[in-house]
């Protein structure tokens, strides 16, 4: 079976100059529920790309966000499907399937190449490589997997990390992220996402900012790049005139990074209509020199319903910390500012167990909650691979290196921390969510979705009695 693919490919090489021409593309299953609703965009993005570049390549995307993974059903598809090569996209939460399904593939199709991508195959290179994967994209993967397409796996390709660790050099982040083409959303069937006629985008790459807890830093080294209000509001139209998508989702990390960008892309909502038609969320940094009331009235006006605040923490001494950059004073004004523009629903996403984070500091988080007019979402604070929280864990010997990336989830407990035991953790996380739940129901907010996390953390907890 491998010789006569590498016999095809060959052949195809001579007509087109193309090594390969058909590309598998897969996000990973989760293990465990990850509470995820969308389609990952980063692949459809690949799709895209390749696509556009190369018109005579055969591309599948399987999503197991959304497909049920049954072994039967993906054997069959690399049997039916034949890929030349095969891209596994992965984060921590679903890194355990990406290490099957490469497997599966290796056993099926030996011969033909794994690579993975994704902020988990940065974080953890030398463990995707001895668990699957031939080779890893670091930095932007389109331009790498076209090389890779056109000339096969060149020991030249910036980026590319090899079986041996070895990496020629880092690709430049060049890559203008305004000019691509729109993610390739008929790969996937839309329709069949839960939260579909609601869609995510992104309009942006990377964030400035070095919070302890976020893995973005690593994945894009702290630079940030946008995409066009224009160009942004350009894919919304087709969303929802081609797929009849109703309300849009802004993935990116904050879209007020600066605040004028926020207003232009209110701006051109509205120019076209879009705001008559659609709403609108997205998640914002609130410190003071990013939010204004002209930036929330804009967002009012422009068909926003719904905006994400990282609060984090109501305890300053938590917040810096974590390298916030942020005081509560400012999330109350942010909030006022947003409540007079008459945005519908404010969320507050919020953690326990940061490091350093006491009783008294979860008491001031909690008491923010109660005193300030905001949904919350709470979640346990993971040592993600990447994280400056992860390396101040293992350097106390609150965790090794090795973990079970099956239990990293929004409801779940890793480790102890410098202030808080496992059992401490649990107890206050319940209560957390226990106050969530109250807030939502009291401020009309999402009460199915917060019992949903409840059932979840109460399933860990009786796990971890049983392995205790």
């Amino acid at each position: 079976m491998t010789i006569a693919v590498m016999t095809d490919t060959r052949v195809q090489e001579q007509v087109t100059g193309q090594r390969y021409s058909r590309l598998l593309l897969v996000f990973a299953p989760f293990t465990k529920p990850a509470l995820l609703e969308f389609a990952p965009i980063g692949i459809c993005q690949l799709a895209a790309y390749i696509r556009q570049e190369l018109s005579n390549t055969t591309i599948k995307i399987l999503d197991y966000t959304n497909l049920p993974f049954s072994l039967h059903n993906y054997s069959q598809v690399l049997r039916d499907f034949q890929p030349d090569i095969i891209g596994v996209s992965i984060i921590t939460l679903n890194a355990p399937g990406g290490f099957m399904v490469a497997d599966i593939a290796h056993q099926i199709l030996p011969g033909v190449p794994v690579i993975f991508g994704g902020v988990h195959a940065i974080n953890r290179q030398q463990e995707c490589l001895n668990r699957g994967a031939d080779f890893i994209s670091k930095g932007d993967g389109e331009p790498l997997l076209l090389e890779v397409m056109q000339q096969g796996f060149s020991r030249d390709i910036q980026g590319l990390i090899w079986t041996d660790g070895t990496m020629v050099a880092p690709r430049e982040q060049t890559l203008d992220i305004d000019a691509l083409p729109f993610p390739a959303y008929d790969l996937v069937d839309m329709q069949s996402y839960p939260r579909f006629p609601t869609w995510e985008i992104i309009g942006s790459r990377g964030c400035p900012y070095r919070c302890t807890f976020c893995t973005n830093h690593a994945l894009w080294d702290g630079k940030i790049r946008f995409r066009s209000p224009s160009r942004i509001v350009d894919e919304i139209e087709l969303l929802h005139k081609k797929y009849g998508v109703m309300s849009i989702q802004f993935q990116d990390d904050t879209i007020n990074v600066p605040r004028q960008r926020g207003i232009d892309i209110c701006n051109e909502i509205i120019r076209r209509g879009l705001h008559n038609e659609m709403t609108f969320a997205g998640s914002l940094r609130v410190n003071k020199k990013l939010v204004s009331q002209e930036l929330f009235d804009k967002f009012y006006h422009a068909g926003f319903t719904y905006l994400g605040f990282g609060v984090e923490s109501g305890s300053q001494r938590v917040l810096d910390i974590m390298r916030k950059d942020l005081t509560p004073g400012e999330i109350r004004a942010a909030v006022r500012m947003a409540r007079g523009a008459g945005i519908k629903r404010i969320m507050g996403y919020l953690m326990i167990a940061n490091w350093g984070e006491g009783f008294t500091d979860i008491l001031k988080s909690w008491w923010f909650v109660i005193t300030t007019n905001i949904e919350t979402a709470f979640s346990v604070c993971a040592p993600f691979p990447g994280t400056e929280h992860r390396a101040r864990m293992l350097h106390a010997g609150y965790i090794t290196d090795t973990s079970d990336w099956e239990q990293f989830n929004i409801t779940s407990v890793t480790a102890r921390t410098d202030k808080l035991s496992v059992r401490q953790i649990y107890v206050f996380y319940a209560m957390s969510i226990l106050l969530q739940l109250v807030m939502a129901t009291f401020r009309h907010g999402q009460s199915k979705r917060t019992i949903q996390k409840l059932w979840l953390h109460g399933k860990d907890l009786l796990r971890h009695k049983r392995l205790g």
